[in-house]
């Protein structure tokens, strides 16, 4: 079994300069060998990456890829040349089935044995089509929280061997459980956009303040640093 398979393979060994909302053709996203955007490869013989799943946040968009929480946490932590695997899609319109989903691909690959998991969640009310690549938004609050806690159940059983991470980008007034919230693997739930670009992605101070925190967070939970 490989990686899993990216929305954006069109691009695969490639780049573009406007995805999603980004039209302004200033940023040269580099998309790897297995359609992601990063700066390296990814290979499965690798041990010391950490894997980072979530929606366009994750992937960087409206910044070079080197401005990402992922990238710089990568390079934060000293004990070791850690890598940061991306496998967030980007600007589709994923939704959090999807990202749980993609974490199972991933821990699922033979021989592939990830220093970590890093996954950032997104609103509760979005439902992914992967046959359009595109999707809706659900306003049934009591139906996306339901569909969430299943998914977050999912998720402890499929990482309960594992170091993992995880906060969440919901931007809505879901009533998310303490238990969640204050979960020993939660870094933070619904942090501030301190800075935003374009219409809703977060800028380099946001970025900085995620990498600082992960990297406090892997410290006290892991001893890694």
């Amino acid at each position: 079994m490989y990686f899993p398979e990216s929305y954006y393979n069109e691009y695969t060994n490639s780049y573009c300069e406007k995805i999603g909302q980004d039209t302004r053709g200033i940023i040269k996203y580099n998309f790897n060998n297995c359609g992601f955007i990063n700066n390296l490869n990814y290979n499965i013989e690798e041990e010391n990456a950490i894997c980072f799943f979530g929606s366009a946040i994750t992937s960087c968009i409206g910044l070079p890829w080197e401005s990402s929480f992922a990238y710089k946490l990568s390079q934060q932590l000293k004990s070791k040349k850690y890598k940061a695997y991306n496998f967030s899609q980007g600007c589709m319109f994923v939704d959090n089935a999807e990202i749980v989903k993609t974490v199972e691909l991933t821990k699922n690959i033979k021989n592939f044995k990830p220093i970590a998991y890093v996954i950032q969640f997104i609103g509760l009310d979005r439902r992914f089509n992967i046959k359009y690549k595109n999707g809706t938004l659900n306003i049934n609050q009591e139906d996306n929280l339901k569909l969430f806690l299943e998914l977050f159940k999912k998720l402890e059983k499929i990482l309960k061997n594992d170091q993992w991470i995880f906060f969440g980008c919901d931007g809505s007034e879901s009533d998310i459980p303490v238990d969640i919230k204050e979960h020993k693997n939660c870094l933070i739930w619904n942090p501030p956009l301190i800075d935003k670009l374009l219409r809703d992605v977060p800028g380099p101070k946001f970025h900085e303040m995620i990498s600082f925190g992960l990297k406090n967070k892997f410290k006290t939970l892991y001893n890694i640093e």
